[in-house]
């Protein structure tokens, strides 16, 4: 499979995913037009009378519809209209006919808050306005531009807090052959990493951990991708602190 390929199959991936959730965020219940969810609710209502075998009149079952339709606003705001249907049909319409009462708990019992969590939180997301693409430097003088503020940064703060990886990568394109830390101090620097990793888990989750020693004793979590992945970023932290410390930079003119 050519690179074009394996390109143009990711783009469909998310194009198709940005698809889904907008269709989400379009058929929100909070987000229907009132006349279009009544109607939605009439055939939904109508369709149950059939189903439950019930007669109704024109005017109750406008009521029940009116009803059924503020309650769904205001209780289902972040459900989508066929999730409210799913709903309702798979729990039969209710238990004892067709009520406001009945529709209501059919949907209430089908859904987890999660359910409407997620949503909300899909909208949310859907509607944050893009960050705008930062751009990045290319050349050498660009690069050293760059490490030189992140020294400034340290110098000021004492930590050099490189969330990106391009100080991590800009030190090594462009002075991995001139700073070359000794055995010890890549033995000091994995031994301070592991320390603020045991600290930060405790941290991140302290009913689980409790304690730093918990985190260095659990020899399988220590192993673990989160674990490493976290042991790597703080690692190249004190390795960075010490590239600065001894750059040219740092030295008295």
């Amino acid at each position: 499979m050519t690179n074009a390929v394996v390109t143009s199959n990711a783009q469909s991936v998310i194009i198709s995913d940005k698809q889904r959730k907008q269709n989400i965020i379009v058929n929100l219940v909070k987000n229907q037009q009132d006349v279009n969810f009544y109607s939605f609710a009439f055939g939904l209502i109508t369709y149950g009378l059939v189903f439950k075998g019930q007669d109704k009149t024109d005017d109750e079952k406008k009521l029940i519809c009116e009803v059924f339709c503020k309650e769904c606003k205001e209780r289902f705001p972040y459900l989508t209209v066929k999730q409210i249907e799913l709903a309702v049909k798979h729990n039969k319409y209710g238990e004892y006919g067709i009520t406001v009462e009945g529709l209501i708990n059919c949907i209430d019992n089908y859904y987890s808050t999660s359910t409407k969590v997620e949503n909300k939180r899909l909208e949310e997301e859907f509607n944050k306005p893009e960050t705008p693409k930062l751009q990045l430097p290319e050349s050498i003088d660009e690069k050293n531009s760059f490490l030189k503020r992140a020294f400034q940064y340290w110098k000021q703060c004492g930590h050099v807090h490189d969330i990106s990886g391009q100080i991590w990568d800009y030190s090594q394109e462009l002075y991995g052959n001139k700073y070359q830390p000794s055995i010890e101090d890549r033995r000091r620097y994995l031994l301070n990493a592991k320390e603020e990793c045991y600290n930060w888990f405790v941290y991140k989750d302290k009913f689980k951990w409790r304690t730093p020693l918990k985190v260095r004793r659990d020899k399988s979590f220590c192993r673990s991708r989160p674990f490493l992945s976290r042991l790597k970023s703080e690692y190249r932290e004190f390795y960075l602190r010490d590239f600065f410390k001894r750059c040219n930079w740092n030295k008295p003119k």
